[in-house]
This record gives structure tokens, sequence and C-alpha cells, in this order.
């Protein structure tokens, strides 16, 4: 028997072209996922102090700060990051523009009543927006499309969490950690010191944020945390709230040793000194213990960005037996010259202490 011939069988290509054809489809759909994908890689999320995720560019050059956020431009120059602030000082202090002669050029950002002005925003163009928890029109502002981060500065804990945020938005973390560590090891240091002072022993201090009204700084703000750190006896400790208003029956109760004036109000010490007949019957004012924060890159009883200078100041100022004048000079110029890249001169210390009158 012979072989059967091979007959000729018709080869079906339809099934073939069939899945050639759906390769395509799913080799074109996925195209444009792969390059949002590329896209998203050019963009990171960051969680700010209120728990907000925001999404920012990966590599962030450019930043505004608005009103409320006033240490964020001093936090940055502090991580080495001061040259992207493009707009949003509160203040400018000589230090500032010392170790920072790019802030001589920014105007402070407009804001209304803790509100941002959109469209002045808009056209700025920022890769991130520092707003204050307090801002008003924070909604708005995130519907436009405004890359808000929000800080928040209740106590010393929040401070060390700004820093760490703006840290990783500017890519700095290692700075970071270095500016906390620093700022840990002082309050160690200084506590180890202070911790055998007895309570009874501890000097009573008032902090004033304003003198005409009187307004002082209350148990929720930071001042408190800072005194006790100092050794102190803060005399506002049991009265909640940010600040408080007193009158001057109060404040006699009180009986402070030592009245620290904030220095953003530039009458606040002269009306205190100048105004014999209200505060001459005030145990500060008659022992001479009336003073001035100190203002270097910052306003020191405010500083995110120097509040371990100003802890060392206030127990200098309290116990200058245990922190002596020289000690809080080398302190200070150690700082400065580590986070700021600035030799501070004595005719700089002297004149960020002269503001403490």
């Amino acid at each position: 028997m012979g072989k059967d011939k091979p007959k000729n069988r018709k080869t079906n290509y339809y099934p073939i072209l069939s899945i050639l054809a759906i390769l395509a489809i799913v080799f074109l759909t996925v195209t444009p996922i792969s390059a949002a994908e590329t896209q998203s890689g050019d963009t990171r999320t960051v969680v700010d102090a209120m728990g907000n995720t925001v999404v920012i560019p990966k590599t962030v050059d450019k930043i505004v700060a608005l009103y409320g956020a006033c240490s964020a431009p001093y936090v940055l120059s502090g991580l080495g990051a001061g040259d992207k602030l493009i707009g949003g000082l509160c203040f400018k202090t000589p230090m500032q523009v010392k170790v920072q002669p790019e802030y001589d050029n920014l105007e402070t950002y407009k804001v209304q009543e803790y509100e941002g002005n959109i469209e002045e925003l808009l056209k700025l163009k920022p890769d991130v927006v520092f707003g204050w928890y307090t801002l008003k029109n924070e909604k708005e502002m995130r519907d436009a499309g405004i890359p808000l981060v929000m800080l928040k500065s209740t106590n010393l804990s929040d401070e060390m969490k700004n820093i760490q945020i703006i840290s990783e938005i500017t890519n700095t973390q290692d700075t970071a950690k270095q500016l906390i560590d620093y700022f840990n090891d002082t309050v160690k240091k200084v506590g180890d010191k202070v911790s055998t002072i007895p309570e009874t022993d501890r000097k009573k201090v008032l902090v004033l944020s304003k003198v005409n009204p009187i307004k002082a700084m209350g148990a929720d703000a930071r001042d408190g945390d800072l005194i006790r750190k100092a050794g102190g006896s803060f005399v506002t400790d049991k009265m909640p709230g940010f600040t408080v208003d007193l009158n001057m029956e109060e404040i006699l109760k009180l009986d402070p040793d030592y009245i620290i004036v904030s220095p953003t109000g530039k009458t606040n010490y002269d009306d205190i000194m100048n105004n014999t007949s209200a505060w001459d019957s005030v145990r500060a004012k008659k022992e001479g213990h009336v003073y001035q924060a100190p203002i270097g890159v910052f306003y020191w009883d405010k500083s995110q960005i120097e509040p371990n200078l100003y802890l060392l100041w206030l127990t200098n100022l309290l116990y200058p037996d245990i922190i002596s004048n020289e000690t809080l000079k080398d302190e200070a110029k150690d700082y400065y010259k580590k986070f700021f890249a600035y030799d501070l001169t004595d005719e700089d210390y002297n004149a960020i202490m002269t503001h403490s009158r």
C-alpha cells in the first residue's frame, strides 16, 4: 500500500489576525498609561502638618510662604534651601539679609486677614506654597490648583515637625536631622543644669506679645515650654489660649520676676519702661528685669530656626551662673556657622542682643 498523498490544507489565518489585532489594541491602550506613569514619576506626595496629602513636583525650585507661615523662609535658610524662595517674607531683619542676601530683593507676600491672593499666586507658578493652619481660603486655593502645604505651630513638637516637612519638600532631610539633634542636645544640656533648682526658687516669667492693650502668651503657646526648659516658672501656665488678655491688677497678682516682651510690637518695651504710673509697681520693672527678646535671623521668641539660641538666652537671663554670656555668644557663633554658613562677628552678635536691651 502506498502512502496517502497529503491533502492540501487551507490555513485559517483569521484567529491569528484576530490575536494580532487584539495585541495591537492592547499595546496602543498601554502606551498612554506608560506615559502617564512617566508623568507621575515627575511628582510626589507629601503630608502636611494638618494631615493633607499634597501632590508636588519631584524637584521643587519655587516656593512661596503666606503670612502666618513666617518662619518657613528662615527654616529654608537653615536647611540651605533659601534660594528656592520666590516670595513671602513676613518681616526682614538685618541678620536675615546677611545670611541670605537674596531675601533683600523679595517683597512680603500680600494677604488680607490670613487669606492668600489666589490670582497673584497663580501668576508666580510656585511649586509649593506654605500656608498657616488658620488660613481662611484654604479650600478655594486648593480648588484653584495651588500646591498648598499647611504648617502649624502651637508647641515645640509642631515646630520640629514643620522642619521635617520643609526638609522633605526640599530634599534636605540630613540637615534637618542635624538641626533637630542640635536643639535636643541643647535642651538636654540646659535641662541637666537647671534640674536641681527647687520649684520655689524658679524665676517667675511673664511673656507679653502686646502692651497696649496688654496681651500675654497663654498656656497654649510654646513660650511656656521654653520657659520651663530654661528652669523658669511660666506665670500664665494655667490660662488657656494662645494669648490672654490681662489688666494691671492681674499682672500685680501674678507678680513676675521677669517680663519678656516680644519685639514684634515696636513700642511694647518702651511703653513699659516709659509708663511710670502703671508699671512701676510691678516687681520685674522695679528690679530692672524687663527685656525684649533678641532679633536674629528671625524674632527669637517666635523663631522655628533659632529655638535653641532662645533657650540659651532665656537660661542666661534667668540664671547667668548656669549659662554665661560668653557661652551664649560662642553657641550663637557656632550655630550660625554650622547652619547658615555665616561667620557671626562680635558686632553682629551685639546687634542681635541690643534688641534685648
